[in-house]
């Protein structure tokens, strides 16, 4: 969790999360969070805030082709005591059984993912969370995508606020 300071922490909140729904729905900008290779490709934009990706995740040895099938939201809120947030939602849809279960070419379906990063807005800043949860296919990948995950948060975080609001508190 991280707080931005602000003047209007409803104007931060829309900025960021107009930017991070546009580096999550834009392949190469995606990728740029990365320092492993990986693929995205569109495979249709359901409207303004939804859309539906498939891509690979990220392999340590690069012996292994994980897969899986994202909808990526973005998603307004106002909790109980009336303090509005805006979320990007990325969730791993299963794929049908008969793809799942077809190890093509050596590749393996993700089934049970999601992460969100989350613009809680108050009066004098914007409180930025993040959160997933994922099952990895053993220790080694768990580490590996631990890594990569901060990796991926301080790059998008680079990609998505000014060059001189980057910090790593």
């Amino acid at each position: 969790m991280k707080q931005i300071p602000c003047s209007d922490s409803e104007m931060l909140a829309q900025e960021l999360a107009i930017e991070g729904s546009r580096v999550f729905n834009n392949p190469e900008m995606y990728r740029k969070c990365y320092r492993s290779a990986i693929d995205v490709r569109v495979l249709q934009r359901v409207d303004a805030y939804t859309t539906i990706l498939m891509r690979n995740s990220p392999d340590a040895s690069r012996s292994r082709r994980i897969r899986h099938l994202n909808i990526s939201s973005k998603v307004a809120d106002d909790d109980e005591n009336g303090h509005k947030s805006l979320s990007i939602l990325m969730l791993v849809v299963p794929p049908p059984e008969d793809i799942a279960n077809s190890n093509r070419n050596g590749v393996i379906y993700l089934r049970d993912a999601y992460t969100y990063m989350r613009f809680d807005m108050f009066d004098d800043h914007v409180q930025f969370s993040y959160g997933g949860h994922r099952d990895c296919m053993d220790e080694a990948q768990a580490r590996y995508l631990f890594a990569e995950t901060g990796n991926v948060l301080f790059r998008f975080e680079q990609m998505i606020r000014r060059a001189n609001l980057v910090t790593l508190g």
